[in-house]
């Protein structure tokens, strides 16, 4: 899958999970989980909840996605 073919949305982090997953709301109610990105790990970044975050979905798979921006506050 190339990098065009994915889908960008943002959300707000509800509940936070092991393993650096999150459950997250978009604007639409719709729920999904989401996995911090690896490039994320490494620098160390913080979500807790009610954080904004930038979600990359597949077409394939809707209900979970990897998260790859925090908004700033």
């Amino acid at each position: 899958m190339g990098e065009d073919e994915s889908i960008e949305v943002q959300g707000v982090v509800i509940e936070t999970l092991p393993n650096a997953e999150f459950n997250v709301e978009l604007k639409n109610g719709h729920r999904l989980l989401g996995r911090i990105s690896e490039e994320m790990k490494h620098k160390f970044v913080t979500i807790l909840p009610g954080d904004v975050v930038t979600i990359v979905l597949s077409p394939d798979d809707l209900n979970l996605g990897r998260i790859v921006c925090r908004a700033s506050s």
